[in-house]
C-alpha cells in the first residue's frame, strides 16, 4: 500500500449547491409600490403553561423559567464545559445536566390535580440515534424512578431514532413503562417540534413537527406521583442518560393541548430554526504523522460545511498553526447546500518541527447566526528518522485508514447483493450491508451517521475483503459478522464496540480505538460469542481503562460462548493494551462449555489495564507474550522462557 509524500491534499468530493439568482423584473410603473407589510409571528399558547424555558440567555449558567408561575422553576448547568450558547439556543457537546436546585414541587403538585401534562420540545439532536431513552426533559429520582420524561431513543436493542414518552400513573409501573414512542427513523438531526400531550381521560399522542406519529389510551391517574423529585434536563438524575444537540424551547403545561394549539405552538416556532444553522462533519479528530526529514507519511481526514437551516449564511476558518491551512477559509452556505474543504500541509514549516505532538485547533464560525459555530482538532506526531511507519509496524494513524482519500466521492449507504463486487474509493455516509459472496471493499471511509453497524455481513456470506479504510461515528460496532478479512482499518467513535465477530474471520494490521461512547457501554475492540476460526493478528487493539470521557474501556478481545460453542482462535503479535481485563476467554454459563482451541502468542501488552491482562476458563495456549514497555516475558506463558510456539 502506497503512502503520500511531504505534502497531501484532502479532497471532499460534495459539491455545494448552486446559488440561483432571478434576474429583477422592470416595473411598468415609475411609481414605487409600498413595500407588503409582513405578518406578524403568531403568539403562543400560554393557557396551563407551568414551566418555559426559552435558552435566550446567551450567557451564564442558568437558564430562566419564563411561565410566569410563583416560584419560577430556573435550571442550574451542572458542567459549564459542556455547554456553549448559540443565537437562540443551547449547545450541549458533552454530557451534562440542568437540573432545579430542589424538588420542583410546584410543577408536580400542579400536573397531580389535573391528571393531564403536555410537552413541548424544540431542538436538534447531534445524532439520529442516543441510547436511551436519551433524556430530553423529565421529573425523576434516578434512572429506574420518575414522574415522566420525554427523550429520544427507547432502550438497548431497540430503535433508537425515535421520540419517546415515560408517564407514571396508578396503572404503569415505578418507571413510567410501557412507555409511548415513535416508529423509527423520525428522531433526524434537524430542528424539530416534538410533543406529547394526554388527557385526564387518559388520551395519549406525541405529535412531531405538528402531525400526530403515536397515540394510544393510557389509564389510571397521577396520584401516585412523587414531590420530592427535581426537574432535570439532557440527562437523568445521577447521569447516565445524557441527550446531546441543542436545545431552543422546554414547556410543560399542566393541561392536554389540543391538535390546533399544538399547529399554533408549531408555527410560532422555536426563535432558532429560520435562522442558517452551520454543521461541520466529521466530529472526530484528524490524525497526521510526519518523519523527522521525511516529511509526512499519511493523514486521513477532510471535512464538509452545511447549512441545515433555512436562511443562508456566511462562514468562516481560522486555524491556530502555521504547518497547516484549511481552503477555502470562508464562503456562503445557502439553505441545504454544503461545500467540501481541503487540509493542505506545509512541508517547510512541518520539517523545521521538533520531535513531539502538536495540536491544532481548528475554529469554525458562523458568522450570520452564531448557530453550529464549532472546533475540529488535528493531531500532528512527528517520529524520528527511520522510524516504520509502513505495514507491519504497529498500526496507527500513518499505516490504517484510506491508501488515497483524495479519490474519495461520496455516496449513501449501501447493499450489496451481487457476487464479486468491488467498492473502491469511497466516502459512504451510513451503512454498508454486504449479502454477497466474494465482496472487496477498499480505499474508503464509512461515517455510519448514528447506525447500528458500519459494515454488516451477519448473512453467511463468505470471502469479503476489507482493507485501507476508517470507520467511524456508528451506534454499536463498526463491523458485524463473520466471513471476512480486514486489513489496516481505522476503527474508533464506535457507541460499542470496535468489530463483533461470528467466525470465519481475519483481523490483521489493524487500529482499533475510542469506543463506548454511548451511555452504560462495555466497550470492546473485539467481542466473540460464537464460531469457529478466527485470526487476529498484527493489530494494535488500544484500549486504557483512563481513556477520557465519553470513552470506555472494558477489554480488548472478548471470547465468550453466550450464543454457541467457540472454536479455533488465534490471538498473534498483537499490541494489546487496555480493559478491566485485556483478554477474556470464558465461559458465559449458557451451556456450550469454555471456547476451545484458543492460542494467544507472541503479543506485546501494556499495563494501562484495571484487573489483569487475562481472565480464562478452560485451557489456553499462552506462550511468549511480552511487556512492550520492557521486552519482558509476562508470567501469564504457559512456557515463561520461551519466546516461539510449541
Amino acid at each position: 500500500m502506497s503512502r503520500t509524500p511531504l505534502i497531501l491534499v484532502l479532497l471532499g468530493l460534495c459539491a455545494g449547491l448552486p446559488c440561483l439568482v432571478a434576474a429583477p423584473a422592470v416595473p411598468q410603473d415609475p411609481v414605487e409600490a409600498p413595500a407588503p407589510e409582513s405578518e406578524p409571528a403568531p403568539e403562543r399558547v400560554r393557557d396551563g403553561l407551568q414551566v418555559e424555558y426559552r435558552f435566550d440567555e446567551a450567557t451564564g449558567t442558568q437558564v430562566r423559567d419564563h411561565s410566569g408561575q410563583t416560584p419560577p422553576l430556573h435550571l442550574a448547568v451542572e458542567n459549564t464545559s459542556a455547554v456553549r450558547w448559540v443565537s437562540g439556543g443551547l449547545s450541549l457537546h458533552s454530557p451534562t445536566v440542568l437540573t432545579t436546585p430542589g424538588p420542583a414541587l410546584r410543577l408536580t403538585e400542579a400536573l397531580r390535580r389535573s391528571g393531564a401534562i403536555t410537552v413541548e420540545a424544540w431542538m436538534r439532536p447531534t445524532q439520529r440515534s442516543q441510547d436511551g431513552q436519551a433524556r430530553l426533559i423529565g421529573l425523576s429520582k434516578n434512572a429506574t424512578a420518575r414522574n415522566f420524561s420525554l427523550g429520544q431513543g427507547v432502550a438497548k436493542g431497540q430503535p433508537s431514532a425515535a421520540f419517546s414518552m415515560r408517564l407514571r400513573t396508578t396503572e404503569s409501573d415505578l418507571n413510567g413503562e410501557p412507555l409511548l414512542r415513535t416508529e423509527a427513523g423520525l428522531a433526524t438531526t434537524d430542528a424539530q417540534h416534538v410533543v406529547y400531550t394526554r388527557t385526564a381521560e387518559g388520551l395519549a399522542r406525541l405529535y412531531r413537527d405538528g402531525q400526530t406519529v403515536a397515540e394510544r389510551q393510557e389509564s389510571g391517574d397521577f396520584a401516585n406521583w412523587d414531590s420530592s423529585y427535581h426537574l432535570a434536563v439532557a440527562n437523568e438524575m445521577g447521569g447516565g442518560h445524557p441527550w446531546l444537540g441543542e436545545l431552543y424551547l422546554l414547556a410543560v403545561y399542566d393541561r392536554a393541548l389540543s391538535a390546533q394549539e399544538v399547529g399554533i405552538n408549531q408555527a410560532a416556532g422555536s426563535g432558532a430554526t429560520v435562522r442558517g444553522h452551520l454543521s461541520v462533519a466529521p466530529v472526530a479528530d484528524t490524525s497526521i504523522v510526519a518523519i523527522q526529514g521525511e516529511g509526512l507519511v499519511h493523514a486521513n481526514r477532510s471535512w464538509v460545511v452545511q447549512n441545515i437551516g433555512s436562511e443562508g449564511l456566511q462562514w468562516t476558518l481560522s486555524e491556530d498553526c502555521d504547518w497547516l491551512e484549511v481552503v477555502p477559509a470562508e464562503g456562503h452556505l445557502g439553505p441545504g447546500s454544503e461545500a467540501s474543504l481541503a487540509l493542505r500541509l506545509d512541508a517547510p514549516a512541518i520539517a523545521d518541527l521538533e520531535l513531539g505532538t502538536y495540536r491544532a485547533r481548528l475554529r469554525f464560525e458562523n458568522v450570520t447566526s452564531e448557530l453550529g459555530g464549532c472546533d475540529r482538532w488535528v493531531n500532528l506526531q512527528v517520529l524520528p528518522a527511520g522510524s516504520a511507519a509502513g505495514p507491519g509496524s504497529k498500526p496507527g494513524p500513518h499505516n490504517t485508514g484510506p491508501s488515497d482519500p483524495t479519490l474519495l466521492e461520496t455516496i449513501g449507504p449501501m447493499t450489496v447483493t451481487k457476487d464479486g463486487t468491488v467498492i473502491e474509493n469511497v466516502r459512504i455516509d451510513g451503512s454498508l450491508v454486504i449479502r454477497a459472496n466474494n465482496v472487496t471493499v477498499r480505499n474508503f471511509v464509512i461515517d455510519g451517521r448514528g447506525a447500528r453497524y458500519g459494515i454488516r455481513c451477519s448473512y453467511g456470506h463468505q470471502n469479503l475483503l476489507i482493507e485501507d479504510g476508517e470507520i467511524f461515528n456508528v451506534a454499536s460496532a463498526c463491523i458485524y459478522g463473520g466471513g471476512f478479512t480486514a486489513r489496516r482499518l481505522n476503527l474508533h467513535e464506535s457507541g460499542g464496540d470496535g468489530l463483533k465477530t461470528r467466525g470465519n474471520t481475519v483481523v490483521e494490521s489493524c487500529w482499533i480505538h475510542h469506543l463506548g461512547k454511548a451511555p452504560g457501554a462495555h466497550a470492546d475492540c473485539n467481542q466473540t460469542r460464537s464460531g469457529q476460526s478466527f485470526v487476529f493478528r498484527g493489530n494494535f487493539f488500544d484500549l486504557p481503562i483512563d481513556i477520557r470521557a465519553p470513552y470506555k474501556s472494558n477489554a480488548c478481545l472478548i471470547i465468550q460462548t453466550g450464543l454457541g460453542p467457540i472454536d479455533d482462535v488465534l490471538i498473534e503479535n498483537n499490541w494489546l493494551t487496555g480493559g478491566n481485563f485485556t483478554i477474556y476467554v470464558t465461559d458465559k454459563g449458557s451451556g456450550y462449555g469454555p471456547p476451545t482451541n484458543v492460542r494467544i502468542l507472541n503479543n506485546r501488552f501494556g499495563r494501562e489495564y484495571r484487573y489483569g491482562v487475562l481472565q480464562m476458563f478452560g485451557y489456553v495456549h499462552v506462550e511468549g507474550n511480552r511487556w512492550d514497555d520492557t521486552d519482558e516475558l509476562m508470567g501469564i506463558n504457559n512456557r515463561a522462557n520461551s519466546s516461539s510456539p510449541r
